[in-house]
């Protein structure tokens, strides 16, 4: 049966910020909009055939990516959610799946989609100049080639002028990997937590990195909600794979700045309060690194 509901986050992990007395129902602010919906998570963060795609043999392939997401990436780390929201602590190899789910979530989501969208045309032209320059060097080494090759630049310019701004959904689906999975894991990991009122919320991209730093220097930093009470701070600042804390309301604020800055359209809480209003409708958000005292 073919699947037509793509859930960009999945349910499972939407389930850690739903509405305490309504476990089914989250609380959905939009970018722009001062009304935020209480909805089922059944109906958040999804989009239909958002990973579907045309094969080789032109058939649309609805089902690979999201049965690639749920049996490879997301029913690995359930159980790893589970035990951080339980407060418990995880070893090596669940650090490693779910370091796998926090690499595959920065890149299955829109915001991924939209930015591969906003640099393929220059990638585009570069390759466009480099192939052409092969081409050129190719008719001063082979003139009596040149129809073959008048052929080719002729090609070249074709494809490149049909792809550039439009790319199908083929190459955004094959985009999502794993590729970030290596560094994450061997980041130094803070699992922190909160026991007051003002909670961790979460987004479209929940998954933050400062993109002009990227994930490999020294101050580079991640944050990923995990729910409402915990979340994860990895970076390269300390000696301990892991380290369990709990943290005062300035470090929750600070990562719901991230998540908010790093949210594409939507934001999910399990609360309905202004002040998540008045961060979701900023127009720029200042962001600083987090300090850690030990």
């Amino acid at each position: 049966m073919v699947k037509k509901r793509h859930h960009i986050v999945p349910v499972h992990y939407l389930k850690g910020f739903t509405i305490e007395l309504s476990p089914e129902y989250i609380w959905r602010y939009e970018r722009h909009n001062n009304t935020p919906i209480e909805l089922n998570i059944k109906n958040a963060a999804v989009e239909k055939y958002y990973y579907s795609y045309q094969n080789v043999d032109g058939i649309i392939d609805y089902d690979s990516i999201e049965n690639y997401l749920a049996e490879d990436i997301e029913n690995p780390a359930v159980p790893v959610i589970n035990k951080l929201r339980n407060k418990q602590s995880i070893d090596d190899i669940e650090k490693y799946r779910l370091s796998k789910y926090m690499a595959v979530m920065i890149k299955r989501v829109p915001k991924h989609r939209e930015k591969i969208k906003r640099m393929s045309p220059k990638i585009f032209e570069e390759e466009r100049k480099y192939l052409l320059k092969i081409v050129e060097n190719a008719l001063d080494d082979y003139p009596e080639k040149k129809s073959l090759l008048e052929e080719r630049r002729i090609q070249i310019n074709d494809i490149i002028d049909k792809y550039k701004d439009n790319l199908p959904d083929e190459f955004h689906v094959k985009l999502i990997n794993e590729t970030f999975t290596d560094i994450i894991y061997t980041m130094n990991w803070r699992v922190i937590y909160y026991e007051g009122n003002n909670p961790f919320i979460t987004s479209d991209s929940p998954c933050f990195f400062f993109d002009a730093l990227g994930l490999a220097r020294e101050n580079s930093e991640v944050t990923f909600p995990i729910d409402r009470k915990t979340a994860i701070w990895a970076g390269w600042t300390m000696q301990e794979s892991i380290r369990y804390i709990y943290v005062k309301e300035q470090v929750v604020k600070e990562v719901n700045r991230r998540t908010v800055n790093n949210a594409y359209r939507y934001i999910y809480s399990p609360v309905n309060q202004d002040w998540i209003n008045g961060l979701v409708n900023k127009s720029k958000i200042r962001l600083l690194s987090i300090k850690w005292s030990d």
